[in-house]
């Protein structure tokens, strides 16, 4: 079932059929007609750009598979226009597939930024640590430098692939390379979740993310005057101009 904002058309699954799908998917391609698969997961923020720039639009249409990740959308289509749009934090899609991978045996490459908040030691001892040392050892992490472009060389028998670069760099890279990786099953953007892994940052309370206040609580944990500024322009994108724009476009 999918559902459309701004033209976009979201994959609308409950929980268990996206996890029926997605496991199916790591286990060889079943519930899915192709392989690899490319998630994204859309929040306002994007969807705000794709509703200004057709080319991003068209972009973000070369994925498989296109899930609502924002609170701001399920509201939106909930009370504007009485629908309901299934939300799923990439955090805990990104922790479902990483297990199930791990536990076919799969060979995992993990791609984070050079420049990051979590350093490529602190992500190694967290999969150490959570998964056990044999089952890390499939797991392989590269460094991409998002400044000048540089990136270390996939391994060839990637089998599923995350990307930690943020938006729009990380879909950008899995789009880019996923025609070089033959084994490739299924390949998914991850935005901050290598962080929560480390715990380099802190999730919000499950009470905070169940009511849609996730944003607040990054607002506060942020330290700094200009990142704490850059973060309450996005919120207000995503929390004030993201349901304007959304109104305006269903009352045409």
């Amino acid at each position: 079932m999918k559902n459309q904002i701004f033209g976009i058309k979201i994959h609308n699954y409950t929980k268990k059929q996206l996890h029926k799908i997605v496991l199916g998917i790591v286990r060889k391609g079943r519930s899915f007609s192709k392989i690899p698969v490319c998630i994204v997961t859309l929040n306002p923020e994007i969807l705000l750009k794709a509703k200004h720039d057709q080319r991003y639009k068209k972009f973000l249409e070369q994925f498989d598979l296109r899930i609502a990740d924002g609170f701001g959308i399920v509201f939106c289509s909930l009370f504007l226009k009485r629908q309901v749009i299934h939300r799923f934090a990439g955090a805990d899609l990104a922790g479902v597939v990483i297990e199930e991978a791990l536990k076919n045996k799969l060979k995992v490459a993990l791609v984070m930024d050079k420049e990051g908040l979590s350093s490529k030691e602190e992500l190694k001892f967290f999969l150490k640590e959570k998964f056990g040392q044999k089952k890390s050892n499939l797991c392989r992490i590269y460094l991409e430098d998002k400044e000048s472009g540089e990136q270390e060389k996939l391994s060839k028998n990637t089998q599923v692939l995350f990307v930690g670069l943020g938006a729009p760099s990380q879909e950008e890279f899995i789009l880019k390379n996923k025609e070089d990786l033959p084994d490739l099953r299924l390949a998914i953007g991850t935005g901050g979740t290598f962080d929560y892994w480390t715990k380099r940052t802190r999730r919000a309370p499950k009470l905070m993310r169940i009511f849609g206040f996730e944003w607040l609580w990054r607002v506060l944990i942020l330290r700094g005057y200009s990142k704490k500024k850059q973060r309450i322009k996005r919120v207000f994108s995503a929390v004030f101009i993201f349901p304007i724009k959304y109104i305006f476009d269903n009352s045409k």
